[in-house]
């Protein structure tokens, strides 16, 4: 059974339907999955976040999904949520970890 869905959570409720008929079934998170603070250090932002801007693109400008992945989570540990879930139009993809990733985003903005 499904909550009452605001007009901006439209996109993490079909994010969140793709990844559940995709699968089939529902099991347990892994607790690294909502970690929040071993998804950063204590280096800055600028450094942290060049680096994981630069992961986003290998060789050829072809799209890595988990450094994409690696990128929201740093702007979740840095108190970004909306850029978090905004990260994930890089690629477009859906998955497991990008529904539990984009709910922290909406926690972390009050949303």
């Amino acid at each position: 059974m499904r909550g009452e869905i605001s007009e901006g959570d439209e996109g993490l409720a079909a994010l969140f339907e793709g990844v559940v008929s995709a699968s089939g079934a529902s099991d347990c998170w892994p607790d690294t999955l909502v970690d929040v603070a071993e998804w950063g250090d204590d280096t800055s932002f600028a450094d942290q976040m060049a680096a994981r801007r630069a992961a986003v693109t290998g060789e050829f400008d072809k799209i890595d999904a988990q450094a994409v992945d690696e990128l929201a989570r740093l702007y979740i540990f840095f108190g970004f949520g909306r850029e978090a879930i905004q990260a994930f139009n890089i690629d477009g993809k859906n998955s497991r970890d990008r529904v539990a990733i984009a709910a922290l985003a909406q926690i972390v903005d009050g949303d």
